[in-house]
C-alpha cells in the first residue's frame, strides 16, 4: 500500500513539473559588461533578434549586470554593447532555447574619445511665464458696459469666457461647485441653493455699475484659490460712494421707471 501510495505522489509530482515546464515560451539572457579595470555600470546593452527585427534593450546596474527577460526564442540573435570612451562591442550568432538563460559577458577596450564642450542656453518664454497661471478670461470696465445685459447680471459677463456653457457654469462643472471672491473675499453662496447670493429672489448679488473688472480663472495655479473655476470681482474706485441710477424703458409715448 505504501509503495502504492509514494509512486503516484512521484507520478503526480513528475506531472506537476511538467506542467510547468510547458508555459515557458521565452528565453533570457544575463550577464556582466567590464573592462580590464573595473565593471562599466550604466553600459548600455542591444539584443536584436534578426529575423524579426525585434528589438530589446537594457542598462548595466552598478555591479555591471544587466539582465533581458522574455526573449524570443531562436535566433540568431545580435548583441550590441556601447559604452562612453569604450569601443562598441558586438556578438554574433547566438541562439536561444526555450526556458534558456543564457550569460554573456563582454569585456571592452578603452578608447580615445574627444568630447565637445556641450554648450546649454536658455531663454524665456514670451508664452509661458509667471504671468500666466492657467486659463484666465479678464472682462475689463470698458467690455463690461458695451456686454448687452437684460437682468443686468454677471452671469452676463461671464459668458464670453469659452468654457462657459451657460447659467454661469464652467467646463460642464455644476456651478454651485465656483468660488466667487470680491476683492479677494469670499462671496459664495452660503445654502448653496444658486450660484450666486440672492439667486433665489432673482437678486443680483453686486451691482454692475460698482465693478471694474471680471475674471474668471479655469485653472488656477494660486495656492489661495483652492477651487475652479474662480470668479473674481474688482470694486471700481469710486464704488464706495452712494450713486442713483434710474433706468427706464419706453414702449410708445408712454416711459415707465
Amino acid at each position: 500500500m505504501i509503495k502504492k501510495i509514494t509512486a503516484l505522489f512521484c507520478l503526480v509530482f513528475i506531472l506537476f513539473q511538467v506542467s510547468i515546464s510547458a508555459q515557458v515560451t521565452t528565453a533570457s539572457i544575463s550577464g556582466t559588461v567590464r573592462d580590464d579595470n573595473a565593471v562599466l555600470p550604466g553600459a548600455i546593452i542591444q539584443a536584436l533578434h534578426v529575423p524579426s527585427g525585434t528589438q530589446y534593450g537594457t542598462a548595466a546596474l552598478e555591479n555591471g549586470r544587466f539582465h533581458l527577460p522574455n526573449l524570443r526564442v531562436g535566433g540568431p540573435y545580435k548583441i550590441t554593447i556601447t559604452f562612453l570612451g569604450h569601443e562598441p562591442t558586438e556578438i554574433n550568432d547566438v541562439y536561444l532555447s526555450l526556458g534558456q538563460e543564457m550569460e554573456v559577458n563582454a569585456l571592452m577596450k578603452v578608447s580615445g574619445v574627444n568630447i565637445q564642450e556641450v554648450v546649454v542656453s536658455g531663454r524665456q518664454d514670451p508664452v509661458f511665464n509667471t504671468d500666466h497661471t492657467g486659463a484666465v478670461t479678464n472682462v475689463s470696465n470698458q467690455e463690461i458696459q458695451m456686454i448687452p445685459s437684460i437682468n443686468r447680471s454677471l452671469s452676463d459677463m461671464v459668458r464670453i469666457t469659452p468654457q462657459s456653457t451657460g447659467n454661469n457654469t464652467f467646463a460642464g462643472r455644476n456651478n454651485l461647485y465656483n468660488n466667487l471672491t470680491i476683492n479677494g473675499s469670499l462671496f459664495n453662496n452660503a445654502f448653496g441653493l444658486a450660484s450666486l447670493p440672492g439667486g433665489q429672489t432673482n437678486a443680483q448679488p453686486i451691482s454692475l455699475d460698482a465693478i471694474d473688472q471680471v475674471q474668471v480663472s479655469m485653472a488656477p495655479y494660486d495656492v489661495r484659490q483652492s477651487d475652479f473655476p474662480v470668479q473674481e470681482l474688482m470694486l471700481s474706485p469710486g464704488a464706495v460712494q452712494t450713486n442713483i441710477q434710474v433706468l427706464f424703458t419706453r414702449t410708445g409715448g408712454i416711459s415707465s421707471i
